[in-house]
């Protein structure tokens, strides 16, 4: 359902043009947004003025206070954690519309993706792709789960006890198979059971000084998938 991103009440949205002409009233997570200079009305309720801003305004809002939270040992102040509770259900929603045909939002550019979205760092996104791991001397299969700049999960019936460095490698993240994305990481955490987020059994792993060639891949990767993801298409 959707979310007053305000108050974190169930409401529709009203659709005006810059003009003040209301162009639609539909629930919030489904509205397609309209054409450049048209603004997005909380509550529907001309006399408030909450206005919204489009949608990669809100994903750049959610990930500046993500950063935020991270870097304060997972505090944010209350109303701020209340905020971030809501975006974080409004880019949960936007990441799974695309998987049940729903096509919310209109297609941005990469280009535009890439440059409104600062604070991407911590945006996880969901992947299902092959991966494999080299621990001592053993490489073994696994399977991307998701991934943000800071990390990814990894789906392994080997699981690694937390501090333990291995080097991850993902043939199809990078442009062709010539190109192996390849880093360092660490075990941060493990899931041994189905019971974590829905997260299969596996692993959460954390860069280590992961740059160069490696974090243009990475960057890459996730700027693309955001930008199909809010564009309603599937990602496989």
């Amino acid at each position: 359902m959707p979310y007053n991103l305000d108050h974190g009440e169930l409401l529709c949205t009203c659709v005006r043009s810059t003009q003040g002409e209301r162009l639609s009233r539909r629930p919030a997570l489904w509205l397609p947004l309209p054409a450049s200079g048209a603004q997005i009305t909380i509550g529907c309720d001309s006399q408030r003025g909450k206005v919204l801003k489009n949608v990669l305004d809100l994903l750049e809002e959610f990930g500046k206070l993500t950063d935020a939270k991270v870097d304060g040992s997972g505090y944010l102040p209350p109303k701020a954690e209340r905020r971030w509770m809501e975006l974080r259900s409004f880019y949960i929603g936007i990441m799974l519309s695309a998987d049940s045909g729903n096509s919310p939002l209109p297609s941005f550019h990469i280009d535009e993706v890439r440059r409104r979205l600062k604070h991407r760092g911590r945006l996880r996104v969901r992947a299902d792709m092959e991966a494999f791991f080299r621990y001592k001397d053993m490489y073994l299969s696994s399977r991307l789960v998701n991934v943000s700049r800071g990390g990814l999960f990894l789906s392994s019936n080997v699981l690694l006890d937390r501090g333990i460095r291995i080097t991850v490698y993902l043939p199809n993240l990078a442009e062709s198979y010539g190109d192996l994305f390849e880093t360092r990481t660490e075990v941060a955490w493990t899931n041994q059971l189905k019971s974590r987020e829905g997260l299969p059994r596996g692993m959460g792993v954390s860069f280590r000084d992961i740059g160069g060639k490696a974090a243009t891949q990475l960057d890459a990767y996730i700027v693309e998938t955001i930008s199909e993801r809010i564009s309603g298409k599937r990602v496989t």
